[in-house]
Order: structure tokens, then sequence, then C-alpha cells
């Protein structure tokens, strides 16, 4: 039987639900790269939004805390939510 590790919840991933280790910008690896690929195509929200929103810690602290899916990366559409 194979045990799933959850990351202590002070140290995990901000993204929403995300159980792993936060590493970049309070992002596991693989939530980072999602939103350093959404930031290249030029679809990502602005970096302050996400900030604001608890989604990326800021450039200036280190560590990491949970939002899902990666839409949170992503523009939002004209109006709001």
């Amino acid at each position: 039987m194979s045990a799933t590790y959850s990351a202590p919840t002070a140290h995990r991933c901000t993204y929403p639900d995300c159980t792993n280790s936060r590493r970049s910008r309070g992002l596991c690896h693989g939530h980072y790269q999602a939103w350093r690929s959404h930031e290249r195509k030029g679809t990502a929200a602005p970096e302050a939004d996400l900030v604001a929103a608890g989604v990326i810690l800021p450039a200036d602290v280190k560590g990491g805390s949970p939002v899902n899916g990666h839409s949170a990366f992503k523009l939002l559409p004209s109006g709001g939510a």
C-alpha cells in the first residue's frame, strides 16, 4: 500500500486544493510553471491582481499557502468575475 504525501499546511502550495510543497512564489513546481507559461503567452492576470487574490506571493516573500485550476492564472473576462 502506497501512502500519498501531503505537505504540512504551512508549507503547501497556495494554489487551491493543492497539497504539494511550495517552491517559488508560494506555488509548487507544477503550478509555478503553469503560471509562468500563462505569463509568457500573455494570458495571465496582472501579477498585482494575483498577489492581491492570494494566488501567488509577492516577489520579495519566500515560502508558500493554496487557489485551484490553472484558470486562476488567466485574465478575467471584461466586467469582472
